[in-house]
């Protein structure tokens, strides 16, 4: 933009031409004037003569009248011809700085147009970010969502499967959520499943450990390069935290605040597994731990239910 500023106006198509024919004009009244004072002069010269009365100075003064007339001519075609070549040494002359300012308008017009691509390819890459994030974020709670933890599973089974690591998988239901939405209503249900995200991702503190929403009420937390010990001490905080919001829950069964129960389960990675198996798994000590009364975690072993 700096550069636009700088040349808009000397590169300007109709600045050039309008200072070509300004030059033409210019010359053209200078010409006019000049022949219009030496119009002038031969007249009051011509009348400055006086004739006589014989005819020999008549003859005299018609010969020097013809020889004004005639010097006259000459200079009017002198001075024509000084005028005519003076234009074309000044168009000659403007040629190489006509040159100089096209080139220099089109590097301008490249600067812009070069910003107004990288301000367009800007746009298109915020654009596609924002689609991006809409793709792999759960739109309701700001957390990841299924899509992305599908994706992210299959690339951390992968790459842990390369170095026997282990891998702890949480599934995360809120207890007695479908009279929660019935008795407060789903502006109120939606509030809530907002909050139990926020306090659930707020305490994975691990940078490769990520939190998302499974579906409806349920959410995930996966922890990488963890064992069965460091997936119950997650568990835990995360009972307790949920517990410590006080959320109301007048319709809750346990007590009077909304409550998560959690299953789990901690495996081995090999190549062949997928983020099924590990679900599978959750799954299976989530129903445990429903049925042992709410409100707490229980594990299931990868390994003892793999057959």
């Amino acid at each position: 933009m700096i550069y636009r500023n700088v040349f808009s106006f000397p590169v300007s198509q109709k600045r050039q031409a309008s200072v070509k024919y300004r030059l033409i004009v210019f010359s053209l009244i200078l010409f006019f004037i000049i022949l219009t004072v030496n119009s002038m002069v031969f007249l009051f010269m011509m009348n400055q003569i006086m004739p006589e009365n014989t005819v020999h100075e008549l003859r005299k003064i018609d010969d020097f009248k013809t020889g004004m007339f005639f010097l006259f001519i000459v200079m009017m075609l002198v001075i024509l011809s000084v005028f005519a070549v003076f234009n074309l040494f000044v168009i000659k002359l403007l040629r190489p700085l006509n040159k100089i300012i096209k080139e220099i308008c089109q590097i301008s017009g490249d600067w812009d147009l070069k910003n107004h691509n990288n301000n367009s390819k800007k746009c298109e890459i915020e654009t596609l970010g924002e689609f991006l994030n809409m793709t792999i974020i759960d739109q309701l709670t700001g957390i990841n969502n299924r899509r992305f933890f599908d994706g992210n599973m299959r690339k951390l089974l992968k790459s842990l499967s390369r170095t026997n690591s282990k891998l702890s998988l949480l599934l995360i239901d809120i207890d007695y959520f479908k009279k929660y939405n019935d008795y407060y209503g789903h502006d109120m249900g939606d509030s809530c499943l907002r909050e139990v995200a926020g306090i659930l991702s707020r305490n994975i503190v691990r940078e490769d450990d990520f939190v998302a929403r499974y579906g409806g009420e349920e959410f995930v937390v996966v922890l990488p390069n963890t064992g069965e010990n460091g997936a119950f001490l997650v568990a835990e905080r995360l009972l307790n935290k949920i517990r410590e919001s006080s959320i109301p829950h007048e319709k809750s069964d346990i007590i009077g605040f909304i409550t998560v129960s959690i299953g789990g389960t901690t495996g081995l990675v090999k190549y062949m597994q997928n983020e099924r198996d590990y679900i599978k798994r959750a799954d299976i000590a989530l129903y445990k731990s429903k049925n042992n009364g709410r409100n707490q975690y229980t594990f299931e072993n990868f390994e003892t239910n793999s057959g």
